[in-house]
């Protein structure tokens, strides 16, 4: 389906309201050290509980939690802080081995001055006694070769380990590459990009918070005189806010601190979400629901963005799978949405309009005002935040977005799209790419029912 860039629960609601818990501080000024690391802890872990009617798996160590804002938006929580403990727990080896290693310098470094400052004295004694006798001044020779030989057979120690550790270290790095290869050489072609996603991850070890909204509609809900308008709409919450005027300074604002955003638009749902480094979640999130809280979406904007629109179009239509997708919805009944142009393109969005005098800046903010309600929203935030921290800014947040009252649209009525004799049939179709496929498609009733 289109996209920007490229192409439900049973649990009770709980109350949004501060729960008013009160910790307590008794016991906090006798307890020193790891008592106090372990009351900090159980209060964490207090302020982290998440629903027990949320089914996950046993070794999933997130925490969920399902709130319902008073403006009818649903919103799941997920707090991931397991791996900041594996993390602590990693500094703190780290941090042992260094003092072991600096212990054993300094014991070495030690032992040399001792050495150093025998030979000093026997030196001095020598002094004292004078060089009378050749064979004394040839004693202290050898006691000054002694002190030589021992000073380089400690060096050479040295020496030996530090290869020792440089020969552990390369036969490690290769026994890597070996087990890397066979890795791939074994693994399907379509695991790889994700691997090679996983390995710079584990390099850069980045901590990224993320976040996705679902409005439920989608192209189903597009004015049948003015095709892809909800595609067309998911590009232009994007082009600056009240709150935040710059157009596209979303994306400058992820671009600068190391995050990525996208969209897209389906048949009955339109998807947004991003990613950004923790510290900067909260302004992203704030910026983030500005799309459906207040955007501008000035008129000026909007020949701008119908190109944008229109050069998506032009470099889908050479695909296979589109061409097959647009294939697909023609063969829908007359007057089911499965049959409408869902992507959108100048045409449709520019000349067209002109030509039968249709205002598409007006038709857009109506679209925007009867769709983008609170009550069709749902939301998905992750981050190493405790769940109330979480609960608190979705709060505060998105509680901005309005609620138009309207009931959602429904095409569960619009039940077989393709009982027409132009579904049942075998279709060749000469692809762009060199390639052979075949695809056998049924048209399934709606099943929404069947979800709890």
């Amino acid at each position: 389906m289109p996209g920007r860039n490229k192409a439900k629960s049973t649990c009770s609601c709980p109350d949004l309201q501060p729960n008013g818990q009160d910790l307590g501080e008794s016991g906090r000024v006798a307890r020193l050290g790891a008592d106090e690391s372990e009351e900090e802890g159980r209060r964490v872990s207090v302020n982290n509980a998440g629903d027990p009617e949320i089914v996950k798996s046993p070794s999933d160590p997130k925490q969920y939690r399902y709130i319902k804002l008073r403006n009818g938006l649903q919103a799941l929580l997920i707090s991931d802080l397991s791996n900041m403990e594996g993390k602590m727990g990693d500094a703190t080896d780290d941090e042992e081995e260094e003092e072991e290693e600096e212990e054993e310098e300094e014991e070495e470094e030690e032992e040399d001055d001792d050495d150093d400052e025998d030979s000093g004295a026997e030196i001095e004694d020598d002094d004292e006694e004078g060089f009378d006798d050749e064979d004394e001044f040839d004693d202290d020779d050898e006691h000054d070769d002694d002190d030589l030989d021992t000073e380089d057979n400690e060096l050479e120690e040295l020496e030996e380990r530090a290869e020792a550790r440089k020969k552990t270290t390369e036969k490690q790095g290769f026994l890597k590459s070996i087990l890397t290869y066979e890795f791939l050489k074994s693994a399907p072609v379509q695991h790889l990009a994700g691997w090679q996603e996983e390995e710079q991850q584990g390099e850069t070890d980045t901590v990224l918070s993320a976040a996705a909204l679902c409005v439920g509609v989608g192209s189903f809900a597009d004015p049948d005189d003015l095709p892809g308008l909800a595609h067309f709409l998911e590009h232009m919450v994007f082009m600056g806010s009240l709150k935040y005027p710059d157009e596209n300074g979303f994306d400058a604002f992820l671009k600068k601190h190391g995050g990525s955003d996208n969209a897209s638009t389906d048949c009955e749902r339109t998807v947004f979400q991003f990613d950004v480094q923790r510290k900067y979640f909260k302004e992203a999130l704030d910026r983030w629901a500005q799309f459906f809280i207040h955007p501008l979406m000035i008129r000026d904007a909007i020949d701008r963005e119908v190109e944008a629109v229109d050069s998506e179009y032009q470099l889908a239509r050479p695909s296979d799978a589109n061409r097959k997708e647009m294939l697909f919805g023609s063969l829908a009944r007359p007057g089911h949405p499965m049959g409408k142009f869902f992507w959108g393109n100048a045409e449709t969005l520019k000349h067209e309009p002109k030509r039968n005098s249709i205002d598409t800046h007006a038709r857009l903010r109506e679209f925007w005002m009867r769709y983008y309600s609170a009550h069709y929203m749902t939301l998905v935030v992750q981050s190493k935040e405790t769940l109330d921290t979480l609960e608190k800014w979705v709060t505060e947040i998105f509680s901005q977005i309005p609620n138009n009252g309207l009931p959602k649209p429904n095409f569960g009525h619009l039940t077989d799209p393709f009982d027409t004799p132009a579904f049942n049939k075998l279709y060749r179709v000469v692809p762009i790419r060199k390639i052979h496929a075949l695809t056998i498609t049924w048209a399934l009733p709606p099943q929404q029912q069947h979800y709890r």
